[in-house]
């Protein structure tokens, strides 16, 4: 059997930057949680209100 390593990608509004970057959690808080940035590939910080599951397949606006 193959271990196969699925990441749950999402959208959300980094503190400091503007527009919706394509997020994947690293660790969650009570209000807030650590991400990585794809676009960047740098850790940054997101509200836990502004982060949204989205699907691989769809298309950022």
């Amino acid at each position: 059997m193959t271990k196969t390593n699925i990441t749950q990608t999402y959208q959300a509004k980094i503190i400091g930057l503007e527009g919706i970057h394509e997020i994947i959690l690293v660790k969650e808080y009570q209000n807030v949680a650590i991400v990585e940035c794809l676009d960047t590939n740098e850790l940054a910080v997101a509200k836990r209100c502004d982060i949204i599951s989205c699907d691989t397949d769809e298309l950022k606006e």
